[in-house]
């Protein structure tokens, strides 16, 4: 036993350096999406000023702020932090799935025992490219300790099944914990009342009555009741903030219900996420991933989604109800589609394909790869499983490598609009290339901006920012007048937006033309620009006095 204990133990510190070696040459990648502004300079202490409160999120958000703020502001600590939560997830995942193969699966004839199809499969579950995304984007804590806390949840919750009351009770307080650290993980609960179903379907000995198990499934749905009262604002709405200015300026505009067509997307964008969790393709993988959006309730590929998504959805549940082995593969197939609904609450238009969300449900799919695997025969376990990992290796590298350049994830994005064509509703492919344009000016290739510029223009005609940078752009090759009427026209369609009234500052400036010059910083000031007001009113340098 102990020196079983030993071999276990060596592998993980074999795995978690395998981990390590992938992550290591990342762990300074450069900021990317939303982790701009989270750590933009004072951010994260302005957040711990604002005081805690029982908000989904924020508990992550504030530990992240106060390890930026209080232990260190280099970033690399922060990526480390989310590698080791990751490394824990993958550990709980393996506890999760050794249970459940130990309750259910106690055939002595399979090749592999419990414990080592458990150890493969949390080993495949830590380099999967689609969870190694969640590396290179440093927000996105949230989901790796929703995950975290989900697991836990779902492990100690039928530890307590099997008879460790304590177990029981503590799932509640980790489903507490994975609630307010993503609300995506609201339906948890539900994961754990089928556990129960399972559970009383493979006829396995209880030690308490229902009551109590219910009871603890209550206080479940009680934290789960709280998210859904916070969050009930964007239920059968557009949240995205970009939704409208999506849909302007389109030829072809969705015919119907956005909500309605929006769920009919989802759907069938689910087995989208579950191809590339079995076979991921590097082109594929990308952080901005652009794919049509039905137009009408005619597309007969959104009512397919629809009958396929329900009847996986039926055929699972019919799976669990068998209880054992069948019960267990059931449940597995369940995961993803039970925490896949709060993907079908709202109107998913500027982002409907975000695979870095999958991380939160693909770990059900693992135990249904633990479950296959005992069934191979050996030759095929000790050929298979090792090019399998060594393909998910090379893909993950891939996906740390495109995050740590901008250039390179932006890029991608416009390959993959591109190489999906004139699909009808495929929209935001404006935004891809404007992105693009923005980070070839940062790095300094004026031209290649210029050309994604324009493109971002042509698609969208009334894009204020995209006027701004190319305004930006004329000033730097000193054509001051096509500046002038760029940062013109930015400011008529957005005379709210402040940058442009500095940069026509600037441009008047260059021209001669110093009060009119003033004018327009004055403008960008009572706009809100700080900029604009630091040159419109400089302040004096300060003097020392001198010494008597």
């Amino acid at each position: 036993m102990v020196s079983r204990r030993l071999v276990f133990l060596l592998l993980a510190v074999l795995s978690a350096g395998l981990l390590l070696m992938l992550c290591f040459s990342f762990l300074n990648n450069p900021l990317v999406f939303d982790d701009e502004p989270f750590f933009r300079e004072g951010g994260p202490a302005t957040l711990l000023s604002m005081g805690f409160s029982l908000t989904p999120r924020l508990w992550v958000y504030d530990s992240m702020a106060a390890s930026f703020t209080y232990l260190s502001d280099k970033i690399i600590w922060l990526r480390v932090g989310n590698l080791i939560l990751h490394g824990c997830t993958a550990l709980v995942l393996f506890g999760f799935v050794r249970q459940l193969l130990n309750s259910l699966e106690r055939h002595s004839s399979f090749f592999l025992n419990t414990d080592t199809a458990a150890f493969i499969v949390a080993f495949l579950f830590a380099i999967h490219p689609l969870t190694i995304l969640t590396q290179g984007y440093l927000i996105q804590r949230t989901i790796v300790c929703a995950t975290l806390f989900g697991l836990l949840g779902l492990l100690t919750f039928w530890q307590g099944l099997c008879g460790k009351r304590w177990s029981l009770w503590t799932s509640c307080l980790c489903i507490l914990f994975s609630l307010y650290a993503k609300e995506h993980a609201v339906m948890l609960p539900a994961l754990c009342f089928l556990l129960w179903v399972l559970h009383r379907r493979s006829r396995l000995p209880s030690s308490f009555g229902i009551g109590e198990t219910f009871a603890v499934l209550a206080v479940q749905a009680v934290f789960a009741v709280s998210v859904i009262l916070w969050a009930k604002g964007v239920i059968g709405n557009a949240y995205e903030i970009k939704t409208e200015e999506v849909l302007s300026d389109e030829a072809f505009q969705p015919d119907g219900s956005l909500y309605v067509l929006s769920v009919l997307n989802q759907m069938g964008l689910f087995f989208k996420y579950l191809s590339l969790l079995i076979l991921p393709q590097g082109r594929t993988l990308g952080l901005d991933l652009r794919v049509p959006f039905p137009l009408g309730y005619g597309v007969w590929w959104a009512w397919a989604g629809l009958l396929a998504f329900v009847a996986y959805g039926l055929a699972a549940f019919a799976l669990l109800l068998r209880g054992a082995s069948k019960g267990l593969l059931g449940f597995a197939l369940l995961f993803p589609w039970v925490l896949f609904a709060t993907e079908l609450v709202s109107v998913r238009l500027q982002e409907p394909f975000v695979l870095y969300r999958s991380y939160l449900w693909i770990p059900g799919l693992f135990v249904a790869l633990a479950l296959g695997l005992r069934r191979l025969k050996g030759v095929y376990l000790v050929t298979l499983v090792p090019v399998f990992a060594l393909y998910l290796f090379g893909l993950s590298y891939d996906r740390l490598m495109t995050l740590s350049e901008p250039l390179f994830v932006w890029k991608e994005a416009v390959d993959y609009y591109k190489a999906q064509g004139d699909a009808p509703g495929l929209f935001g492919g404006y935004r891809v290339y404007y992105n693009l344009g923005v980070t070839y000016l940062d790095a300094g290739f004026v031209d290649m901006a210029l050309h994604n510029i324009d493109k971002a223009i042509i698609m969208k005609p009334k894009y204020e920012y995209a006027y701004y940078q190319r305004g930006k752009i004329f000033l730097q090759r000193g054509k001051a007048e096509e500046a002038k009427l760029e940062f013109a026209h930015a400011i008529s369609l957005k005379p709210s937006y402040a940058r442009p009234y500095v940069g026509m500052a600037d441009a008047l400036k260059s021209l001669g033309q110093t009060e009119e010059s003033q004018r327009y910083l004055e403008l960008g000031c009572n706009q809100g620009s700080q900029l604009a007001c630091d040159r419109a009113h400089p302040k004096a340098p300060l003097m020392l006095a001198p010494k008597a």
